[in-house]
């Protein structure tokens, strides 16, 4: 990443990219096992008038859903049109995630200029070692909370363990499963940087 011009290309290339991943984000309904994610709509839409859908079977699993997130929209929906806040929270987690991915390579590996290709990488659809996929073409609270889980760890290498607290918090009230492991990374930073502790820190994580 010395000279201009392969800067320039990074930036071109990543530019593409991302449009491509929009472009096919929005064509494609079923990708990646996520299948057809509108399953979600009936339990959004009840948060925003109580009288809908009442009796489905769709809303017995609504208890279960430890999260704001979708009562958060369906309030949301009733001052601006759901489809808006979809497209708005989609483009808002691509965003998230392919920033976070890009400074988390690049805090892993300073030097190497390994942003743009983890990015290229993510972007190509490719799934981690797990065969798992962090990016869905339907926001959901999953996929939103890894976009925020993804900074809390990249606020985790740079040893920056207050901010991390406050982004593992948030993401947990949005998804508290996919937040159980970062912020298990989180614990064991702390207990390995122990001169690092405060209560500040620990108050905001728990929270």
């Amino acid at each position: 990443m010395r000279n201009l011009s392969f800067t320039r290309w990074h930036y071109w290339a990543l530019c593409t990219l991302l449009i491509v991943l929009g472009v096919q984000g929005f064509e494609n309904g079923n990708v990646n096992n996520f299948r057809d994610q509108s399953i979600q709509l009936p339990v959004i839409y009840s948060y925003n008038n109580p009288a809908l859908f009442q009796g489905d079977f769709l809303l017995d699993a609504r208890e279960s859903y430890v999260t704001w997130f979708y009562p958060a929209l369906g309030v949301a929906s009733r001052a601006i049109p759901l489809a808006w806040l979809m497209v708005g929270l989609y483009v808002l987690s691509v965003a998230l995630t392919v920033s976070a991915v890009y400074t988390l390579a690049e805090t892993l590996f300073p030097r190497h200029g390994v942003g743009p290709f983890a990015v290229i990488l993510w972007m190509a659809y490719l799934p981690n070692p797990g065969g798992d996929f962090t990016h869905s073409p339907f926001v959901t609270h999953t996929t939103f909370a890894i976009a925020i889980e993804l900074w809390a760890l990249v606020l985790i290498w740079q040893h920056k363990y207050f901010g991390a607290a406050v982004l593992l918090g948030l993401a947990a009230n949005i998804n508290a499963m996919t937040s159980f492991f970062v912020g298990f990374m989180w614990l064991c930073a702390m207990i390995g940087n122990r001169r690092l502790w405060s209560w500040h820190t620990a108050a905001a994580f728990v929270v």
